[in-house]
């Protein structure tokens, strides 16, 4: 507070939502992708563990591809108090210290980190629809059932 004032308490925001959406994009379009090429070589819907892998697949991808973005949050969260800190800051010292690589660092520990949260979330989030479409077919039919008849 005494170095930063208010503004220290969000310090990295800007990139943490630059790697957050990107991220949740490339993850759901990822996985969708993926299940829908699953099935298309198997030519049958995916049994569960098939589903955990292609979650587990597509949120470790998501998270490479977003690295460069949460290695940015961490170097502008980390950095000494008082130090004036931005994205495009952040980026140019990485470039020219650490080259295009030094933005991929951690990529493969946040692969690993993030593929069992993937898969986990993925197959939540198939049980959840099966159980949305579930209870809309059983909704429906007793909607008609209700309905008066023309006679």
């Amino acid at each position: 507070m005494r170095q930063d004032g208010p503004k220290g308490f969000f310090r990295g925001t800007g990139a943490t939502l630059c790697r957050e959406v990107p991220f949740y994009v490339a993850g759901m379009c990822l996985y969708a992708e993926a299940k829908k090429a699953a099935q298309h070589v198997l030519r049958r819907d995916l049994e569960a563990w098939e589903i955990v892998a292609v979650g587990a697949l597509s949120g470790g991808l998501a998270a490479i591809v977003t690295t460069p973005f949460d290695v940015m949050k961490t170097r502008m969260m980390t950095a000494p108090p008082g130090t004036p800190v931005s994205m495009q800051m952040i980026i140019f010292s990485i470039l020219r210290n650490e080259g295009p690589l030094g933005l991929f660092k951690g990529a493969i520990p946040r692969f690993f980190w993030i593929a069992p949260l993937g898969a986990m979330n993925f197959a939540g989030y198939e049980l959840a629809k099966k159980a949305m479409i579930k209870d809309e077919n059983s909704s429906s039919e007793s909607t008609k059932e209700n309905l008066p008849r023309n006679q």
